[in-house]
């Protein structure tokens, strides 16, 4: 059976590699065809820099080590690029979330908590059967 995210591609801008690998492992167990991994916001805009990365989604974390990730919020609405905020500080940054709209999820988060974001800027796959 396919995932629910096959052939999809993701960035996670996320400071933390716990974190990061285990996004990274949920979004490979659903069937992402590609995850890119960034642990820091110079680190994702270097990644956004490159012309030729075609990206479905992103999961990006507000405070990435002390510095909140505006610029890499901004790169990605300017390419739109759909994004979640995912973060255990989301409370300290109401001026992001609402300048970019983006769906939030507070860390700790479950699989499902960030599923259902991502079917907010993605959509449920066509064989998923919402109940």
């Amino acid at each position: 059976m396919a995932g629910i995210y096959e052939q999809k591609r993701f960035l996670i801008v996320e400071d933390d590699p716990i974190v990061a690998s285990s996004l990274k492992s949920m979004l490979e167990h659903y069937g992402a065809a590609d995850v890119h991994v960034a642990h820091g916001a110079d680190d994702a805009c270097a990644l956004l820099d490159d012309e030729t990365l075609e990206l479905d989604a992103a999961i990006v974390d507000i405070d990435l080590n002390g510095q909140d990730c505006a610029d890499v919020s901004a790169m990605m609405a300017s390419k739109a690029i759909p994004f979640v905020f995912h973060s255990g500080r989301i409370q300290e940054y109401p001026h992001l979330i609402e300048k970019f709209r983006a769906p939030t999820v507070s860390k700790p988060s479950s699989d499902f908590d960030m599923i259902f974001a991502l079917e907010k800027i993605m959509g449920w796959p066509k064989d998923v059967v919402h109940v």
